[in-house]
């Protein structure tokens, strides 16, 4: 099926009733949450429902703000039940997160506008490894309603959705949430956590897009609009690297990369618990099969054994004491083996 059959399709039933049209709305850009990395795939059509004419203006979130939202609590998180594991939130040191980060942190304010919506991006922050947060505004002056009602029916909505890639065309994986206390009748924050699916390409520019198709009364599309933005690459945040016998892990203040050396035999390493132990006593849980706790806001897998986490916390790498994997080693053969490693 065509991408055009495909819009055909999921816009046939659109002005049926208003239910409908949430539905078609939902379905375009739905990424579930999951225990599994999200892998490539081909760039998905991200499609809005054309309302209404018209831009709004953006009030730029602070640092302060920014902090707050992506790295404290902020936003709102999935909610615990047998299909979403826990996603534990803490409260951020604005003055430490200024310190650790606040240099690296930039402040786009600039928009685009496609049929009526208003995407703004606001402050953003990348690290070596591809990985980063992005606050996004997203407006309508006739209203977001309908993107209220989906985001309050369902756990983690795609409210707002938009396309991600790298200066050289790659596909960039991404997850929006919500930050709290946002929803007006005309607008809405957004964080957006980045992780990239390749290791190529990944300290230049970044575009942020979206897609608008235009629906006559038959459920036809009759038009296309497209917008975007460029990121800029700015300063980005350094890492710090650990190393084991078959892995190498690469650790900043927003994100981890997990690189397995290449084994012919192996087919894949799924990770079920990633602990990492700070000097302080702590630690933080970046995902645990076994207590149902995930605290990574987005993660990637590519085919060559790398795989990236964006955090949704802060963590400092001067403070970090050891990191703990676990995991299942699958072979080609269909065998599987436990996996574990510490570095420190």
């Amino acid at each position: 099926m065509t991408d055009r059959e495909r819009i055909r399709k999921a816009f046939a039933a659109l002005h049926a009733s208003p239910d409908a049209v949430r539905e078609a709305m939902i379905m375009t850009d739905n990424k579930n949450r999951s225990r599994r990395h999200h892998r490539a795939v081909s760039v998905p059509l991200a499609a809005v429902l054309i309302l209404a004419l018209g831009i709004t203006a953006f009030a730029a979130l602070d640092h302060a703000d920014f902090f707050r939202n992506a790295f404290g609590s902020g936003v709102e998180s999935a909610r615990a039940d047998e299909e979403f594991p826990a996603m534990e939130r803490i409260s951020v040191d604005e003055a430490a997160a200024d310190e650790l980060i606040g240099q690296y942190v930039s402040s786009l304010n600039d928009s685009f506008a496609i049929g009526g919506w208003t995407w703004t991006v606001g402050d953003y922050i990348l690290d070596q490894n591809g990985i980063g947060a992005v606050a996004v505004r997203l407006e309508n002056p006739s209203g977001v309603e309908v993107l209220k009602e989906a985001y309050d029916n369902h756990t983690e909505p795609p409210v707002g959705g938009g396309l991600f890639s790298t200066s050289s065309g790659k596909m960039i994986d991404s997850e929006s949430y919500v930050v709290s206390g946002s929803w007006t009748d005309t607008s809405v924050d957004m964080i957006f956590y980045l992780v990239p699916f390749s290791r190529e390409d990944m300290t230049g520019d970044i575009a942020f897009s979206n897609m608008v198709y235009l629906i006559d009364d038959n459920g036809e599309v009759t038009d296309a609009d497209e917008g975007s933005i460029i990121i800029p690459a700015s300063e980005r945040v350094s890492a710090s690297d650990y190393a084991g016998e078959d892995i190498s892990v690469s650790v900043s203040p927003v994100g981890m990369r997990i690189s397995y050396s290449p084994d012919k035999k192996v087919r894949e390493i799924v990770e079920s618990d990633i602990v990492i132990t700070l000097d302080d006593g702590t630690s933080y849980t970046v995902k645990s099969d076994a207590a149902n706790v995930i605290n990574e806001s987005v993660s990637s897998k590519d085919e060559g054994g790398n795989v990236w986490i964006a955090f949704n916390r802060l963590i400092d790498p001067a403070n970090i004491t050891g990191i703990a994997i676990e995991g299942n080693k699958y072979y080609d053969d269909n065998i599987d083996e436990h996996y574990s490693c510490e570095l420190h």
